[in-house]
């Protein structure tokens, strides 16, 4: 027989979302190192739940064990919570959708790449055809779950090893890679650059993501053996990678659709071997067709691509 609680206090969409991170976890001490907040928030969290909902304890403790325990009343909290922090998630999304209105596109790119975009962004507000956006640029743990919330109706960026559920990925080509080098000391690299010329090298890469990824796993599979590369200076985005090449600070590697953007701070190096490619593209919710004007300015967006690929002579239809 189920017990009927009353609500002594409001009940928040966070603590519900706090206590399944705990249930998931195993703990208040995992969930907090997992998701970056501390364990007196989570347990200010779940102390608000309990009293909102007027529940006995949600969890049991026993000795010699680490992992929490879900009481009766506990599975009962989690299963419901599960459902109203879906249908929370679901409605946000559609709630979102129906304010943007059926010509404001909302585009999410990954930090420092907006650079493939800007031409055809600019041409999109003018003419017939003409496109609201709304464009943010988003760090890479932030893209996919902005789009995923409805924050933004398409992410440009590349493709992870797999695709979150609820999105789909369309690809626009393969990137291939490039070196760039100081300018002021460029005569000191040769052309073309091995991965064992940079193994002892000062580099310049990217904090983090499929990039970085890629750059970690080309040292580690080199032919010779694995080569442990020295990072100088991790960037937090492309155009910040590039730049502290320019004054100095190291060797970066790029795709070389990057290389249509360069400064004279850095020269161009071709790559004997080189990292696996990424492939650009951008991602949708599963189910959420796009409007047929915007599907028309997303094809302006591979056009531009490929335009820069032949001009580079690198990227590939994917």
């Amino acid at each position: 027989m189920y017990r009927y609680w009353c609500m002594s206090s409001e009940l928040r969409r966070v603590d519900l979302v706090t206590f399944l991170e705990v249930v998931e976890a195993g703990s208040v001490q995992a969930a907090a190192r997992r998701h970056g907040i501390s364990r007196t928030t989570i347990q200010r969290r779940l102390d608000r739940l309990r009293s909102a909902l007027d529940a006995p304890p949600l969890f049991e403790s026993r000795p010699g064990r680490k992992r929490l325990l879900l009481s009766a009343e506990g599975h009962e909290v989690a299963r419901r919570a599960r459902v109203l922090v879906d249908h929370w998630a679901r409605s946000a999304v559609s709630l979102r959708d129906a304010v943007a209105g059926p010509r404001r596109v909302r585009v999410g790119t990954l930090a420092g790449s907006f650079d493939l975009l800007a031409d055809v962004v600019a041409d999109a507000w003018t003419g017939p055809e003409a496109v609201g956006l709304a464009v943010v640029e988003l760090p890479e743990d932030r893209l996919l779950s902005a789009l995923a919330a409805g924050e933004v109706d398409v992410a440009f960026g590349t493709r992870r090893a797999e695709t979150p559920a609820g999105l789909r990925f369309y690809g626009l080509g393969s990137l291939g890679w490039a070196a760039i080098v100081p300018a002021a000391s460029a005569d000191a690299f040769a052309d073309p650059l091995g991965v064992e010329d940079l193994a002892d090298t000062p580099l310049v890469v990217l904090s983090a993501g499929p990039a970085r990824a890629r750059i970690d796993a080309w040292f580690a599979g080199a032919a010779g053996g694995p080569l442990v590369p020295t990072y100088a200076f991790e960037a937090g985005s492309t155009p910040r990678l590039v730049e502290m090449v320019g004054r100095g600070f190291g060797v970066g590697l790029v795709t070389r659709f990057r290389l249509a953007f360069l400064s004279d701070a850095v020269a161009v190096r071709c790559l004997r071997s080189e990292p696996a490619p990424l492939v650009a593209g951008y991602y949708v919710r599963s189910g959420a067709a796009l409007p047929a004007h915007v599907r028309r300015w997303v094809g302006r967006v591979r056009q531009r691509f490929l335009t820069l690929a032949a001009a580079e002579g690198g990227p590939q239809n994917a």
